[in-house]
């Protein structure tokens, strides 16, 4: 699993029980991310950040990471993946990562269009971005 050897790497401890499984496949709303953060503070875990499917989950886990009377980042810093626009206006804004969706379709579109023209494949990468706003502090 990438996510696990990505952990590894950076010399960190994989531990199975911070990870909190969804209420379904379809688990991506900001309901969602909060009424699970909510019942993984209630067992009282130890953590230091959080890391969202996507950034209307991470917007639920501030919620009720607030509710329970954390602080956002000094006891938890929360990060979300997909720079929607509500990142910028969350209090505090939202560090997430982005990924650039025009580009890929933009370029699957061209790369589509070369297939149907009878040219040769190539291979593309894009990466994300880290958007580094203030949900999160420094690893102590």
């Amino acid at each position: 699993d990438e996510y696990v050897r990505c952990i590894q790497e950076l010399g960190f401890e994989y531990d199975k029980s911070l990870l909190i499984p969804g209420s379904s496949p379809f688990t991506t709303l900001s309901e969602d991310g909060y009424r699970d953060t909510k019942k993984f503070l209630q067992k009282k875990h130890k953590f230091s950040v959080l890391f969202a499917l996507n950034d209307l989950m991470a917007i639920g886990a501030m919620k009720a990471i607030r509710e329970e009377g954390l602080r956002i980042p000094d006891d938890i810093s929360v990060v979300g993946c997909d720079n929607l626009y509500l990142s910028e206006t969350t209090c505090p804004p939202l560090t997430t990562i982005h990924i650039p969706k025009r580009e890929i379709g933009r370029l699957a579109m061209e790369l589509l269009l070369e297939i149907i023209r009878g040219e040769d494949y190539r291979k593309v990468e894009l990466f994300p971005s880290l958007v580094v706003r203030q949900s999160v502090i420094p690893l102590q």
